[in-house]
């Protein structure tokens, strides 16, 4: 291998002699980052989708029945229903 760096396109590529493991701690930041932000997106397509699920109330009468017809839909209507029982939290 070249010891020198070789250009491909627009990215400087080095030999693999000169490649450093990142530390496990830049690793585990990253990781943590992608997870956060990955989260993040997820309650954000939440979010908008009880926003339109209030605006679209046929939707949400659709959507509902569907979950109750598929399996396991008693024990989550079970679960639910017990929720509600209790009042809001807090």
């Amino acid at each position: 291998m070249p010891s020198h760096a070789v250009v491909v396109g627009y990215v400087s590529v080095q030999p693999f002699e000169k490649c450093r493991a990142m530390p496990k701690s830049r690793v585990e930041s990253f990781s943590d980052c992608v997870i956060a932000f990955a989260i993040t997106l997820l309650i954000l397509d939440i979010v908008d989708f009880r926003e339109l699920l209030g605006r679209q109330p046929e939707l949400a009468r659709v959507i509902h029945e569907e979950a109750e017809r598929r399996p396991g839909a008693a024990a989550r209507s079970s679960a639910r229903e017990t929720r509600r029982r209790r009042g809001p939290r807090g």
